[in-house]
């Protein structure tokens, strides 16, 4: 590969990166604030009251026949499925303990040569719920295990307060991290995509359907399939193939979360990207094809 073609590459493998990160969990904005609950990022710190859907425990009935109001990335529900069915949200505050395998796959080839980088890493995932206002509050600190690579230290991954409404759609992540080295392709190890799962205000039963949009402005949604409700737990798929600019993400999700918390208990999330783009080299324009896979596994640690 000359020179030029292994400078793009390496640009691609960084840049593209942040896309792929923004598609690895459904987002939502809360008045003027811009969330993404991959990378934490948000406009404005400062928290904010606002208003949600209502909550099961007080409102354990929802009336069908009433009209909740919208909130940006809310789901929509497509099929209410099978009898009995019943309303979905978080039942109030507790801890959590999530073990996380991680792994980043990166390729990118022009003219035929490819360039590959892989990272990957094993860490537990503490997560305490605490009410606050109409909502929750997720405090999400993991601590690693194990990483093939520099270790970051506790402050550089750092805690993210994940503000929810109790139907799990979030509606701002603030990072609390300190100063420090640690490289974004290592820090987006700890990036936790489909953590929470995000249900409709309607009661819903197996075989329900729901949608999401993946993004504020984005035309393409994630679409739930709930297989199985139980006392305990909720079985459900998300699944989305959408085109991006120049390419297409697909994202896969399959497993069981917590019906009481709605967190992942045994659950696989992989999101792939693959993306052509062109190039100069030498002065001449050519294609490059990048992959970009990232896979997260969540396996509930028995308290």
């Amino acid at each position: 590969m000359r020179a030029t073609d292994r400078s793009a590459a390496a640009r691609w493998l960084g840049g593209v990166a942040v896309l792929a990160l923004l598609a690895g969990a459904c987002s939502s904005d809360s008045g003027e604030d811009t969330v993404n609950t991959t990378t934490g990022a948000t406009n404005d710190d400062a928290s904010t009251a606002t208003d949600v859907s209502p909550d099961p425990e007080t409102d354990p009935e929802i009336d069908s026949d009433a009209q909740p109001t919208e909130r940006p990335g809310q789901a929509t529900l497509l099929e209410a499925g099978s009898e009995p069915r019943v309303t979905l949200a978080i039942a109030g505050e507790r801890d959590a303990a999530i073990s996380v395998s991680a792994v980043d796959e990166r390729s990118a080839t022009v003219d035929g040569a490819t360039t590959d980088e892989s990272r990957s890493a094993e860490y537990d995932v503490a997560v305490e719920i605490v009410a606050r206002n109409d909502g929750f509050e997720l405090l999400v600190a993991p601590a690693v295990a194990t990483i093939d690579g520099p270790e970051p230290t506790a402050d550089e991954i750092g805690i993210l307060q994940w503000s929810v409404d109790p139907n799990g759609l979030t509606q701002r992540v603030v990072p609390i991290r300190g100063p420090g080295t640690a490289t974004r392709d290592t820090l987006a190890l700890f990036n936790v995509p489909n953590l929470v799962v995000t249900t409709p205000v309607e009661p819903v039963g197996a075989g329900a359907r729901w949608s999401q949009p993946l993004e504020p402005g984005v035309d393409a949604a994630l679409l739930y399939t709930l297989h199985d409700v139980s006392e305990t737990d909720l079985d459900l798929t998300i699944e989305l193939e959408a085109p991006v600019d120049g390419g297409t993400l697909t994202i896969e999700v399959s497993g069981r979360y917590d019906r009481a918390t709605l967190l992942t208990r045994d659950v696989t999330a992989i999101s792939t990207l693959e993306f052509t783009s062109p190039v100069s080299a030498d002065g001449e324009t050519t294609s490059l094809q990048g992959v970009w896979r990232s896979e997260r596994t969540y396996t509930e640690v028995a308290g």
